[in-house]
């Protein structure tokens, strides 16, 4: 998939030193979660960012020439067991998740639009706990994974209904399927 890249951010990118953040946004039952790999709170997209520091780990993102459902894997470690219980009651499958790539001068200051590298659905949500610290990964895959699923939908009356209430397209679909009807040309 072909991705817009600025050209401040392909110029921060292509030069000898970059300092590259990341930004992952994942959404809850609870609202979304927006955390970025740098320390502190910055403001980007008109939302603040909590700063996660090395404690954010994203996997290796591939993109392909082909079209096929890639995912990967974002885990937040040193978090307090008493969050994980919560922040995993709030996670739902198949809720929005994006991870951009974004560059930062030596003022600490974004520079241009960061990248979006990875815009796809969270799949699995698992928990790991040594001591006092807990460990929440969170596999996100693209949303071409989808095409994987079965469709339990059929064209019925009822099935049409569970929609859109007062259409009544389908209700004569049964009569049809036991119907002869004689073509005369």
């Amino acid at each position: 998939m072909a991705h817009s890249m600025t050209s401040g951010m392909l110029a921060a990118t292509l030069a000898s030193a970059c300092a590259p953040v990341l930004f992952v946004e994942v959404d809850t039952a609870g609202g979304n979660l927006y955390l970025w790999s740098g320390y502190g709170n910055t403001i980007w997209n008109a939302e603040t960012w909590l700063g996660t520091g090395e404690l954010l780990a994203v996997g290796a993102i591939t993109e392909q020439n082909r079209v096929q459902a890639a995912g990967c894997a974002l885990s937040l470690s040193g978090v307090d067991p008493a969050l994980v219980s919560a922040a995993l009651s709030d996670m739902r499958r198949y809720l929005p998740g994006k991870v951009w790539l974004g560059a930062i001068d030596d003022s600490f200051a974004l520079i241009s639009t960061p990248y979006m590298i990875l815009n796809g659905r969270v799949d699995t949500v698992a928990l790991a706990a040594s001591g006092k610290d807990g460990t929440v990964t969170v596999t996100v895959e693209s949303r071409l994974i989808a095409m994987r699923n079965p469709r339990f939908r059929r064209y019925t009356d009822l099935d049409q209904r569970i929609e859109h209430v007062n259409d009544a397209g389908f209700s004569f679909v049964d009569t049809i399927q036991d119907s002869s009807i004689n073509f005369h040309g």
